[in-house]
């Protein structure tokens, strides 16, 4: 039964848009670690923070749209300022906690009426375990509220593996997409994606060249992908602005210079 998966709190969900039936959470892979993670965590631990980059980068993205695709959650991006999720890598072995420090990532439960409660939807990766896009996949899952099967509420253990739900601890490392349970679980919190359909618009990705100090926008997904495992002099900043989806939009045409390796753009099709 999926309610295994759902939290024992019921105030660990993110609340709803005002006015909407819509959940929107925030993301981030800042450069530095939250202040209030070093009144947490302590200053060791806190300093120990890498950023997410390359190829964890790559499986973090894959898991929000997994989990996104799977509900009526829209994750927006936040590439400076505050998040409700924020995600990096730390030295495990700095944690005053030996359960956590045994541990290869974990994140905090949603909690945005509790203030009292922490760092509700952050999520921590050991430098070891990021590019392993199941443990992303279930610690993101904590991040939006579900827990363990094996703890409160017992699933049955027929379905307690991989192949029904990324929460369980049986064979999740291997695993690439969620199961059912998830399903069923992630839907029964925020809604069928069906049941709210999302803006006909998708997002455009701007990196900077580091080497040339300029810009590169894409909005293709596959593409920013290839860019964050191949082009480590290309930071990825995120997205810029939306690109609309409907019938009749004006298209842009993208050169590049391989003399100077830079791009030009533009919609004049005389231009072009």
């Amino acid at each position: 039964d999926f309610r295994a998966l759902l939290p024992i709190n019921p105030s660990f969900v993110w609340l709803p848009d005002p006015g909407s039936d819509r959940v929107t959470i925030t993301y981030s892979f800042p450069n530095s670690a939250p202040s209030y993670q070093y009144d947490r965590y302590g200053e060791g631990f806190a300093n120990s923070f890498v950023p997410i980059g390359g190829i964890a980068e790559v499986q973090a993205r894959r898991a929000l749209q997994i989990w996104e695709e799977a509900s009526a959650i829209e994750f927006i991006e936040v590439v400076e300022g505050p998040s409700d999720i924020v995600m990096g890598m730390y030295d495990f072995d700095l944690l005053g906690n030996p359960r956590l420090a045994a541990a290869t990532a974990f994140a905090h439960y949603p909690a945005p009426v509790l203030e009292d409660y922490g760092l509700p939807g952050d999520i921590f990766f050991d430098f070891e375990a990021a590019d392993n896009l199941g443990i992303w996949l279930h610690e993101l899952g904590h991040a939006l509220g579900l827990d363990h099967p094996f703890e409160g509420r017992i699933l049955a253990p027929e379905f307690d593996n991989g192949s029904h739900t990324i929460m369980s601890y049986n064979a999740i490392t291997d695993k690439e997409t969620i199961g059912s349970l998830d399903v069923a679980a992630i839907q029964f919190l925020y809604g069928d994606p069906n049941s709210d359909p999302r803006p006909e618009h998708s997002a455009m990705f701007r990196f900077l060249n580091t080497q040339t100090n300029v810009h590169f926008y894409t909005a293709d997904a596959f593409e920013r992908d290839t860019i964050l495992y191949n082009a480590p002099h290309y930071k990825l900043e995120g997205p810029a602005f939306a690109v609309p989806e409907t019938e009749g939009s004006l298209a842009v045409y993208r050169f590049y210079n391989a003399q100077r390796d830079v791009h030009f753009y533009t919609a004049s099709e005389a231009e072009r």
